[in-house]
């Protein structure tokens, strides 16, 4: 009888388990069965069926029935992605398969069969931007002051009219060919001067790869898991910095360096570490080669590479069915599908058709990147978007991690006498520390670093701004982050000298605790959105986020989190707080904006 009653309480734990994991599946892959897509604000089903017969005229091998069917598929965009075990009526018929890759998308990260070779094209990128931060800040043991990020700023700006001209993929290719040129070059340096023009070559590859990577990262990832993805962004550039640092320590350890015995060895170690980066930026020409271009490039009116009939091909290669494909499809071309039939616009920018040259092709980038700068500030939702991206970027840099990542070496070579111990350091950030608990803390540090502000600020520049500014709002966003990185770079010595160690500490952590503050008031949430839905989260006044957070949000983290008080009301969704008090501008900024292009 007891093992009966023991059998039956252990059945009734498991059941109890299940249940519970069941619902914490589900709100982890945020099951909203009444969500719908910003598809939903069409209601005329005859201004539908005309868009979409417009939009079937550029695909050959679709049909308007195909292309309707994938629509409602869009309108109900978060119904349709339900749990296996959900049992909700589906509107449409949909097929066994269809419903399983409509599941396993949201489920399985890897479920689309064209995103690893997307997915290691932009880790390499990412590695390789740490490698060679790892490269210039061990040369800088050897050679004088060719470690200023600030040279990676002029890059961030450039990548706009690349992006615009040649297309994400083409960016990523001029990038590496300039840092495998730039790598070589440096190892054949005879002087200072030559070396910091080289540097700064390196500099410019560095920014546009910055920009380049995290957008064709977010602009082709289904978008439950965009975030993860670009996150991969920034786990792969302190890969690239870790291995970088293991590099230079074998290379200096290998050339004899290390015993400091002759000058000639000094050289050839710096030589080697300059060069070096050359490698994984020629892993990186052979990722691109197989890689993607992004759907959304293509699907640019405005660009030289403007097809939807490509785009269509390579959503068929990077979506697991047809039918996601299509839904894609619509999602990214309705926001900015054209109001109205023109013959004449049809072959506006197209560059077979209207014959440009590769000269023209690149000064109507160069026109088109103009546009886009000087209209990035008009509309509020672009703004809120530049405040929000910069923000972060700042935030980034006054957490003080950075500095370590471009000048570990030069700040502990002071540290240290043995030249080894001081290039162990960039290693692990303080393999021969001393001090235990403050290798605990730094640790600690990094650990807190490493799934925040270390990867979010190029996610939210890569993600924040609509396709028509996308490359303008991301460069400048990353172009203020490198800026910030560099002025950092230049005042620490001063900071330093002036408050020594333990004052320098002290003025990070105030600068950690007004970072937090920004953030806190001043960062909208972007999390499960599609990219053409992010302009309803920033077309909002910022006044309004910070009264939201003010009187909603911290409340009720305060009393749930530090008075431990149980019933607490949730805080009210910032979607629906104050709807009456904002709306209607965007739509107006918008056509005002395209009546500009």
């Amino acid at each position: 009888m007891a093992d009966g009653k023991d059998s039956f309480s252990l059945s009734g734990k498991v059941s109890k388990f299940k249940e519970d994991w069941e619902r914490w599946i589900s709100r982890q892959i945020k099951e909203r069965g009444g969500d719908r897509s910003v598809l939903c604000d069409t209601t005329s089903p005859t201004e539908i069926r005309e868009a979409l017969t417009n939009l079937a005229e550029h695909l050959p091998t679709v049909s308007v029935d195909e292309l309707e069917r994938a629509f409602s598929i869009a309108q109900n965009i978060n119904y349709y992605a339900i749990t296996k075990s959900s049992e909700n009526p589906m509107p449409n018929d949909l097929t066994e398969d269809e419903k399983k890759f409509i599941r396993d998308e949201r489920e399985h990260v890897f479920s689309q069969p064209g995103m690893p070779i997307i997915i290691i094209t932009v880790s390499l990128a990412a590695f390789l931007q740490g490698h060679v931060q790892a490269s210039i800040n061990a040369a800088d043991i050897y050679a004088m002051d060719v470690s200023n990020p600030l040279y990676l700023r002029k890059g961030s700006p450039m990548s706009l009219p690349i992006n615009i001209c040649v297309g994400r993929r083409g960016a990523l290719t001029v990038s590496a060919l300039l840092i495998i040129a730039s790598s070589i070059g440096s190892a054949f340096c005879q002087t200072w001067l030559e070396l910091l023009l080289v540097r700064i070559i390196a500099g410019v590859a560095m920014g546009i790869k910055a920009v380049s990577a995290p957008v064709l990262a977010s602009e082709t990832a289904v978008r439950f898991w965009r975030g993860s993805i670009v996150l991969a962004w920034q786990l792969w550039v302190a890969c690239g910095i870790l291995m970088g640092s293991v590099i230079n320590m074998a290379i200096a350890d290998g050339t004899g360096y290390l015993a400091q015995d002759e000058q000639n060895k000094s050289r050839l170690a710096l030589r080697l570490i300059l060069g070096a980066p050359a490698v994984p930026a020629l892993f990186l020409l052979i990722a691109v080669a197989m890689c993607y271009e992004s759907p959304r490039y293509c699907m640019r009116s405005d660009t030289p590479g403007y097809s939807i009939d490509r785009a269509f091909q390579i959503l068929l290669k990077i979506r697991s069915h047809r039918l996601l494909a299509l839904r894609d499809l619509i999602l990214i071309w309705w926001p900015n599908r054209p109001q109205r039939t023109d013959p004449d616009q049809a072959s506006v920018m197209r560059t077979k058709q209207s014959g440009l040259t590769y000269m023209g092709r690149v000064v109507a980038s160069l026109r088109l990147s103009k546009l886009q700068y000087s209209t990035l500030f008009q509309a509020r939702f672009l703004r809120n978007a530049v405040y929000s991206t910069c923000i972060v970027s700042l935030a980034q840099q006054l957490c003080g991690v950075n500095v370590f990542a471009f000048y570990s070496n030069k700040m502990f070579s002071g540290a240290y006498d043995n030249l080894k111990a001081t290039l162990a350091y960039s290693v692990g950030f303080g393999i021969e520390a001393r001090n235990i608990v403050g290798t605990v803390f730094v640790y600690c540090f990094v650990a807190a670093y490493a799934p925040g502000l270390g990867p979010i600020p190029f996610t939210l520049a890569s993600e924040s701004f609509p396709s028509s500014h996308r490359e303008a709002g991301a460069s400048v966003a990353i172009t203020m982050n490198l800026f910030f990185a560099g002025l950092l770079s230049i005042l620490l010595p001063k900071i330093y000298q002036a408050f020594h160690a333990r004052g320098t500490l002290g003025v990070f952590s105030v600068l950690n605790v007004i970072a937090f503050i920004l953030v806190l008031f001043l960062i909208e949430e972007t999390s499960s959105r599609s990219l053409e839905d992010l302009e309803k989260v920033y077309d909002r006044p910022k006044i309004q986020l910070l009264m939201w957070v003010w009187h909603e949000q911290l409340p009720y983290f305060i009393q749930k989190w530090f008075l431990w008080r149980r019933n607490v009301d949730e805080p009210v969704p910032y979607d629906s707080y104050g709807e009456d008090r904002h709306g209607g501008e965007s739509e107006t900024e918008m056509e005002s904006l395209g009546e500009a292009r």
